[in-house]
């Protein structure tokens, strides 16, 4: 406790003074401590005393205080309206439920308040049929529908099989053509044969065909966030085998005819969501849009394909040695991240 003190007082006094120079000397002496714990906050705190100075005041300025009356009456809130959407779950005489045309029965959804009061919506897992048992063995992604339900005849043992080696395997056509009198010395045509693209077990997919899913995902980029006075863009990567696990890249733009110095970008995220930044590309931000700040984000959905994802973000810089900030929430995230 008192290393953090000794921390927050730092920003108070200049560089230059006695105080200050006390300070880092005491921060200093700590380095070697046999506490790992006293140790450890000493050398952080030492480098952001000599290596970060134009963050320093970001990261010591005052927390506010817990408004404890209106947490607890939002936790209460909470609880209320989950014990309603659970009893309106329970079977009774005049409940009715929900049924789409596939059969499939929505329950209702109970709300969820997390840290940041982000609005969710929770999303249907989708359901397979256990026609499809063999398509979820090879790992084929389709989508039920009861149109292609109806279309699908029953197959016999050897379709099994087939299904087995191939994959998109044409269905072969086994009706008899039409028998035409013969009329004079006409030739008869026969049917042309059907030709089938098995895959070899051992040779892997077809010339001609791929597994979908095996390219990586492209999302169209963003504008994030846009004032009269800057603009943030964001672009997305991510690795097919890590789905849910997302790379944003962010581009600060300054629309205004003054130049930013000492620009910091602040971002938090819901609670079922991990968020790293790394290092931003500067923090001098040239006017009228004659440079840029980049910088990458790494995002971590643990509930991927239920919930989406939102972000609330805030800019601090200064304009001509005054202190300005910037927030807002973005919410138009590509779906799938």
């Amino acid at each position: 406790m008192s290393l953090i003190a000794l921390l927050k007082l730092s920003s108070r006094f200049p560089p230059t003074s006695e105080l200050f120079r006390r300070i880092k000397q005491i921060i200093t002496m700590h380095k070697g401590s046999v506490a790992l714990e006293l140790q450890q906050r000493a050398i952080e705190f030492n480098s952001i005393i000599q290596r970060h100075q134009n963050i320093k005041s970001s990261l010591v300025e005052r927390m506010p205080v817990l408004d404890e009356p209106a947490y607890i009456g939002k936790r209460a809130s909470s609880s209320q309206a989950n014990i309603v959407a659970d009893k309106s779950s329970q079977p009774s005489s005049t409940a009715t439920t929900l049924k789409f045309p596939n059969g499939v029965t929505k329950p209702p959804a109970a709300p969820l308040v997390d840290l940041l009061d982000l609005s969710s919506d929770d999303s249907s897992v989708p359901t397979s049929t256990p026609n499809d048992f063999l398509h979820d063995l090879l790992g084929i992604g389709l989508t039920n529908s009861p149109s292609s339900d109806q279309g699908i005849a029953p197959s016999g043992g050897t379709d099994i099989l087939m299904d087995l080696l191939s994959i998109g395997t044409p269905v072969p056509n086994d009706t008899a053509p039409k028998v035409v009198p013969n009329q004079g010395f006409a030739p008869t045509t026969k049917p042309a044969p059907t030709t089938i693209q098995v895959m070899d077990l051992l040779d892997g997919l077809p010339s001609n065909g791929s597994l979908p899913g095996s390219q990586t995902p492209v999302y169209p980029s963003i504008t994030a966030f846009e004032s009269s006075t800057l603009k943030i863009m964001f672009s997305f990567t991510k690795q097919p085998e890590r789905p849910h696990v997302s790379k944003i890249h962010a581009t600060f733009v300054n629309m205004s005819s003054d130049a930013y110095t000492d620009f910091v970008f602040q971002a938090a995220v819901p609670k079922f969501v991990q968020l790293h930044l790394d290092p931003a590309s500067s923090n001098q931000l040239p006017a009228s849009g004659n440079g840029t700040i980049t910088q990458t984000l790494t995002v971590t959905n643990s509930q991927h394909g239920q919930k989406a994802l939102a972000m609330r973000v805030r800019m601090v810089y200064k304009v001509n040695n005054q202190d300005k900030s910037e927030q807002g929430q973005i919410n138009n995230f590509p779906p799938g991240l």
